[in-house]
């Protein structure tokens, strides 16, 4: 680890390293032909001079990129562990046909977004692409299906279709073996008595 602690007139910058002589190791266990570095300590000045920044500055500014350089490198093996076991695609075949099946303003389930956003679902030749308001893309190809269930809106509030898929796809930054595409259907009512006027009332009154 990497810490950054000021003492004084002080700055002071420790790096700790892993080496194989650490905490818990069996005496006859350790290399003992190598030499290793468990830490380094660096010192700078916080004393400013003729207008120059102090050489504190250095440090801390090194002690960000280190920072930096280990939230990156975390983030990457997180997402290499994502990707494992997961089997690329194939290219989706696009048929530039204006005719193609398509259903619109439909929901997605994971969501691309922490809003929800609508798309088009679209049948090309050898699958799905469903592509967002936002310009978001998602390709399913019909190989990659193993179950496809459609719920109607017998009792329910939702339509949606279901892909069980063989293989998982990523989206999101994260592993997906289901898919749903919905949208939500619900009855549209209207209170008149907000939307009378006076003509309204002045013609319920002559007819009593």
């Amino acid at each position: 680890n990497v810490s950054l602690a000021v003492e004084g007139e002080y700055i002071y910058l420790r790096i700790n390293f892993y080496n194989p002589a650490g905490i818990g190791k069996q005496a006859d266990s350790i290399d003992k032909e190598n030499v290793y570095i468990k830490e380094l300590t660096y010192r700078a000045s916080n004393e400013k001079k003729d207008d120059v920044a102090p050489a504190s500055n250095n440090l801390s500014h090194v002690h960000k990129l280190i920072l930096e350089t280990q939230k990156k490198f975390k983030d990457q093996e997180q997402e290499r562990k994502q990707m494992e076991g997961v089997i690329k695609q194939a290219a989706l075949t696009l048929n530039a046909s204006k005719t193609n099946p398509k259903l619109k303003d439909l929901y997605m389930r994971p969501s691309l977004a922490n809003k929800k956003i609508n798309g088009t679902l679209e049948a090309h030749t050898n699958g799905f692409r469903y592509t967002s308001v936002r310009g978001d893309k998602i390709d399913i190809l019909y190989s990659n299906v193993s179950h496809a269930f459609y719920q109607p809106c017998d009792n329910e509030m939702i339509i949606l279709i279901h892909f069980h898929l063989k293989h998982a796809i990523v989206f999101g930054k994260r592993k997906q073996i289901d898919v749903q595409f919905y949208t939500e259907v619900g009855e549209l009512t209207t209170d008149l008595g907000k939307h009378r006027n006076m003509h309204d009332r002045d013609d319920i009154l002559a007819e009593q």
